[in-house]
């Protein structure tokens, strides 16, 4: 996500999320959740990027992994 979406609204949004999913959400996981990750990024729906349904709570470990893979689609 560009800095640009890191805005007040995106702030409030993410930390409501988190605060009600504290444990990531990857399938066995279970640790405390660090990241909130779109699962439709948003550069693929823009409008998505607010919506609560389109979110998922993550450990660092599991973001770092889907955000390494998104980035190697994006570049192959």
């Amino acid at each position: 996500m560009d800095q640009g979406q890191y805005d007040s609204a995106w702030t409030k949004v993410r930390n409501a999320f988190i605060r009600d999913h504290p444990s990531c959400q990857w399938p066995g996981c279970g640790a405390r959740a660090d990241e909130v990750d779109h699962v439709v990024p948003v550069r693929v729906d823009p409008s998505r990027r607010l919506d609560v349904t389109n979110l998922r709570s993550l450990c660092l470990h599991h973001h770092r992994s889907v955000s390494a893979r998104a980035s190697n689609r994006r570049k192959g």
